[in-house]
């Protein structure tokens, strides 16, 4: 069960960003309607990066990034994410986003980790090469901190979703999920704080396939409400 909702409180406001690879918009929306104290707006890539700046934590309580865009970007819009980020929302990164981005390492810092599309990018002194993925594998998802709020309610579970591999992750997340899938890397789910701003990172959820296995839709609820209680208690 997800974390008991007070039904006193208001719905949490989240902004779902999306845009630059295509996904099973009927199934993953159904599994955000499935989340009865959530209410939720889209945004598409790439006009949603200009929203991306301090004010928007007064409209939304929480940024849910489904996007993987490769586009251009200015100085003054990264910038400006920092600086929401430094007034605090609360901000869950699933799957693909972990690709955005690229060529800002300051992104890697955000999310607490980040995957690459070419060799040569560099994150405090170390250069990587392309990062690696492959459809349809059967995950085996162990859970690494079954007392965080995140995981409660769910036992270890197996995915048939796309692995990741040879991707940077920040050695200070804290771990809530691994997984000893040969063409993946281990730790696939994290939680991160960057600035004022609790974080939520997954390395998983590419289709409906997964949005529709309880292990992973009850973590995404969870690290909604997580992380934006984590915000509502520093604020």
């Amino acid at each position: 069960m997800a974390q008991q909702e007070n039904r006193n409180q208001p719905k949490i406001r989240v902004l779902f960003i999306y845009g630059g690879h295509g996904f099973d918009e009927k199934a993953m929306y159904q599994m955000l309607d499935s989340y009865t104290d959530v209410t939720y707006d889209k945004a598409e890539m790439p006009k949603a990066l200009d929203l991306y700046r301090p004010g928007l934590e007064k409209t939304y309580d929480c940024i849910v990034m489904y996007d993987s865009y490769t586009f251009p970007y200015t100085k003054e819009q990264t910038d400006n994410f920092k600086k929401l980020l430094e007034e605090g929302i609360a901000l869950v990164v699933l799957h693909h986003s972990v690709w955005g981005f690229n060529g800002w390492s300051e992104f890697a810092k955000i999310a607490g980790g980040q995957c690459f599309f070419k060799d040569g990018y560099e994150i405090d002194g170390t250069t990587f090469s392309t990062s690696l993925w492959d459809h349809d594998q059967t995950i085996q998802v162990k859970i690494a901190d079954k007392d965080h709020p995140i995981t409660q309610g769910t036992d270890d579970f197996t995915i048939i979703d796309e692995a990741y591999a040879n991707a940077y992750i920040h050695p200070d997340v804290h771990v809530l999920w691994t997984t000893d899938h040969p063409k993946s890397d281990k730790v696939i789910a994290w939680t991160w704080k960057y600035a004022k701003s609790p974080v939520f990172t997954t390395m998983q959820g590419h289709d409906a396939k997964v949005y529709c296995n309880p292990g992973f839709s009850r973590t995404v609820h969870q690290a909604i409400q997580w992380t934006v209680n984590e915000l509502r208690k520093e604020k």
